[in-house]
């Protein structure tokens, strides 16, 4: 990575300040249980209405000397008096706890399932964007006026439940901006001039946002930072993924007037924006990622890129800190200089922006419902799955289901057979990956059903259309759109593993098929020249190879049809992905060995790459390869990994040729693709002396992350994946 541009010392204090906090929130955490334990019998609306204003009158106020945007997450670490107080009321805190819930809905055949590694179960809300635009337009006085609007039509003690929990929501949200338009008036009261007319400033924008539409740039940051804040504090007090959404596009009209009346320079814009983008690493410089994107088209498919598309990816380059994920919303008729500044960005190793394809996603949602105009604001939660803005609950990674031990499962039976063939291990292992697929379904609507009664979320509410013209609350379906987003693991490993038996056991005839399910089993022991041999001999997937690479289709065709057969408990779709996330390393480690080659225990193929170290052809032929399924069924997510030298980044001319590597894939349908750009001998440096490289960012499966932070089996991962260099 290369060394950050800090261009004020104001950037230079408050970035050394995000990675200097230590703990955790233990304000908010004390808070929350202290109210819960005090207010059980209470109706499950109110509760949550009621602990969410609690936060809001109670959590502490403070802004740091250089702060321009404010709202603080305070990290510290927690007293013994206050660790004694946690332990003595947190198992008090939910009226049907979570778990005790979900003992009575999940079969003991599905808990046996997931201890045998056949899929990790998972999913929560979170992982979305909500309608940042409503509330600059309307601010929360407006959207309250929604609210009561509806409850004036309420029909049921159910819905005003809801709707009188809204307004208290709303009115404890209010009543915290105004704390910090105090706070901010008393420390002007002894500041220096400068810092004076700074906090004034903010005085006045926190007296206006988020209660008022925003008026101005400083405003409309400020109202985006709130609103972020207050919802990862109602989740839980870390951010839950929850992503700033399309910063370029709702900032734009504030920045474009501003600048026109002189109100702003540009240089004060970027440091505005650089004070913003720096706020979402505060809940935790290392915590799970949350995605910006930039670019993207109108519904009409004319180019929605602006100059605010490059100078977010212009501050990224500047900051070089992790959060938040910048990523490209890329369509045929995007600003080539949006691309060029994009791969100047990934050049610089940080890991993103990753790059995904409107041709791709925007019709992936149409398939379901979404109109057009909602379908091109898309976002991605997290790493890679797919909602459009401000009306959707996915739940997201619900569950990873495991190709590679469906598989194995599938192998080592259909070896018991002597006069078994090849098309009964695919037929085998279909039905092994069916029934997988129906045990993780059961878990995931287990926790769906589990969440509904345990949890409510009234002001996110507020925040997604359409819980308030439903008057119900996002964990009961009151989103517009509700899915769940199963994701497949290890795809290639078995498309690899199907050739390499129809190779050495149909066509070659080295040895019967039982004989080679016992090696495997085995782990390959004493049988090293026939393991290399079955992971370089035959023909194998992402190496642009007709076999191999229709296998892949016809098996990923397959996993959408399984998942889509199952609809979630708020009446939404499965909707099927190719994310990893960490999980090919996870999952890995609880399969046996393949007949590809790979060892047992070792990380899986990673979402829709090739075994690590089997695409031998080159990266075009690879790309081709991942291209050839349908992308736009796959709107749980798809993840392209492709790892560069920096020599490729070089010059520009070379750049050029990356930008139009990356446009020949997406033309060819591919969802998605991000870069590495490190070198295989930087990524062993740092595992043998990671305080010299405490800044290193790779990108992971989906999402970028600290290198020296990962398991070492992640590690390792990332270093065995094929690196391509210039030529």
């Amino acid at each position: 990575m290369i060394q950050p541009i800090l261009r004020t010392e104001r950037i230079a204090r408050l970035r050394k300040w995000q990675f200097d906090q230590r703990g955790w929130q233990v304000d908010r955490e004390i808070l929350w249980h202290r109210y819960m334990a005090g207010h059980q019998g209470v109706p499950i609306d109110a509760r949550y209405a009621g602990v969410f204003a609690y936060l809001m009158d109670n959590l502490p106020v403070e802004i740091n000397d250089d702060e321009l945007i404010v709202g603080r997450i305070k990290r510290r670490e927690m007293t013994p008096e206050e660790k004694a107080e946690r332990e003595r009321i947190a198992g008090s805190t939910f009226s049907d706890p979570l778990g005790d819930v979900l003992k009575k809905l999940i079969s003991p055949d599905a808990h046996e399932s997931i201890a045998e590694g056949r899929h990790v179960a998972g999913g929560m809300t979170g992982h979305m964007t909500p309608d940042y635009p409503a509330v600059l337009k309307k601010g929360l006085n407006g959207i309250r006026r929604e609210v009561r609007g509806r409850l004036a039509r309420a029909k049921s003690e159910e819905e005003r439940a809801f709707l009188h929990g809204a307004l208290e929501v709303l009115s404890g949200a209010m009543r915290m901006a105004r704390r910090y338009a105090k706070h901010a008036r008393e420390l002007a009261a002894t500041a220096s001039p400068e810092r004076r007319e700074e906090l004034l400033r903010i005085a006045e924008a926190c007296r206006r946002v988020p209660a008022y539409p925003a008026r101005t740039f400083h405003e409309a940051a400020q109202t985006l930072w709130f609103i972020h804040l207050w919802i990862a504090q109602e989740l839980g007090g870390g951010h839950g993924c929850f992503c700033p959404g399309r910063v370029d596009q709702y900032l734009f009209p504030y920045y474009e007037a501003d600048l026109r009346s002189g109100r702003l320079s540009r240089d004060d814009a970027y440091e505005l924006l650089t004070c913003l983008l720096l706020k979402y690493n505060e809940f935790d410089p290392y915590s799970t990622p949350q995605t910006l994107f930039v670019g993207g088209q109108h519904a009409d498919g004319s180019d929605a890129s602006n100059e605010l598309s490059l100078l977010c990816l212009e501050v990224s380059r500047d900051l070089q800190m992790l959060h938040p994920a910048l990523c490209v919303s890329w369509h045929k008729n995007l600003n080539r200089d949006v691309m060029r500044r994009a791969v100047e960005l990934m050049g610089t190793g940080i890991g993103f922006p990753a790059v995904f394809n409107d041709e791709v996603i925007v019709p992936g949602l149409m398939r379901d419902g979404a109109s057009r105009e909602e379908a091109v604001n898309y976002m991605a939660g997290s790493c890679v799955e797919i909602s459009a803005i401000g009306c959707s609950n996915p739940w997201v990674a619900s569950g990873y289901v495991n190709a590679g031990k469906a598989f194995e499962r599938a192998f080592q039976r259909v070896a018991r057979n002597k006069n078994a063939g090849w098309d009964d291990l695919v037929r085998e292992f279909k039905a092994d990956l069916a029934e997988a697929m129906r045990f993780n379904y059961e878990i995931t609507a287990a926790h769906d059903r589990a969440w509904q009664e345990c949890i409510r979320y009234p002001f996110l509410s507020c925040l997604v259309n359409d819980c308030i013209e439903r008057a119900t609350d996002i964990t009961c379906g009151g989103a517009r759109y509700n899915t769940t987003m199963p994701e497949l693991v290890g795809l290639a490993n078995v498309v690899d593993s199907l050739m390499a038996v129809k190779w050495a056991c149909f066509e070659e005839k080295a040895m019967t098929l039982p004989q080679l399910a016992e090696i495997v089993r085995k782990n390959w022991e004493g049988e090293e020249a026939l393991r290399r041999v079955l992971g370089t001999k035959p023909p194998r997937f992402g190496n642009d190879m007709p076999e191999p690479d229709a296998l892949w289709v016809e098996l990923s065709e397959f996993w959408f049809d399984e998942v889509r057969k199952y609809t979630n408990p708020r009446r939404g779709p499965y909707q099927p992905g190719f994310l990893c996330w960490v999980m090919h390393s996870v999952l890995g480690d609880r399969t046996g060995a393949t007949p590809d080659g790979r060892k047992a225990r070792e990380a899986l193929a990673d979402a829709v790459g090739p075994v690590q170290g089997h695409d031998t052809s080159g990266v075009t032929a690879m790309l081709r390869s991942a291209a050839k399924m349908d992308h736009s069924k796959f709107i749980g997510g798809v993840v392209t990994n492709v790892k560069f030298t920096p020599a490729m980044f070089d010059t520009a001319e070379s750049r050029e040729k990356i930008i139009d590597l990356l446009e020949s894939y997406l033309h060819l349908g591919g969802f998605e693709l991000q870069i590495n750009v490190v070198s295989a001998d930087t990524l062993r440096a740092a595992q043998e002396h990671p305080e010299k490289y405490s800044d290193l960012i790779v990108r992971v499966g989906g999402y970028s992350d600290y290198y020296t932070r990962l398991s070492r089996s992640l590690q390792d991962e990332i270093i065995k994946r094929t690196e391509h260099v210039a030529g």
